[in-house]
């Protein structure tokens, strides 16, 4: 009877071991890796001179490239916002599946390069509380090659109707 409870006794430590090793290595392994839903997320960079969504359009005015913004993004369903910028536009889409108020927003800002060339730079975001007083923004980085697309698509407009 003793030699059966050490044996039963000698498993239950091997089995604890073999366990308590599997846990270590799994442990190691996520370490090294790093775990994909922690705050390490990749840097979204895009092959621009600044890594951000921008483009230069060639365009003695900033006007044909604002008003060919509107166009683009009153066609695809966002709403023009008021800004604190001259050369300054933000478009916001509300987000319909979501339970809270929420939008998404696109920031565009020209920024004269040359006499004849303007820098139109984009930034994605988000919007907590839209429409309320308290309404806050974050920015979405993984947004920005959309973004990028957006503004190339502006410039294209743009030089097409010149």
């Amino acid at each position: 009877m003793r030699s059966i409870f050490i044996r039963q006794s000698c498993n239950s430590n091997r089995m604890r071991n073999s366990l308590l090793a599997l846990i270590c290595v799994t442990l190691l392994a996520m370490l090294s890796v790093g775990c994909g839903s922690s705050g390490g997320k990749k840097k979204v960079t895009l092959d621009t001179p600044s890594g951000s969504p921008e483009v230069v359009i060639q365009s003695a005015r900033i006007e044909p490239i604002l008003a060919a913004a509107r166009e683009f993004f009153a066609g695809r369903g966002y709403a023009e916002m008021p800004s604190r910028h001259a050369y300054e536009l933000v478009f916001d889409r509300r987000i319909e599946d979501s339970r809270k108020p929420q939008a998404l927003r696109v920031r565009i800002r020209g920024a004269q390069v040359s006499p004849t060339s303007w820098r139109l730079a984009g930034m994605s975001m988000k919007v907590d509380g839209w429409g309320g007083d308290l309404a806050s923004e974050s920015l979405v980085p993984h947004g920005f090659p959309q973004v990028q697309e957006f503004l190339e698509a502006i410039k294209l407009q743009v030089e097409l109707n010149r």
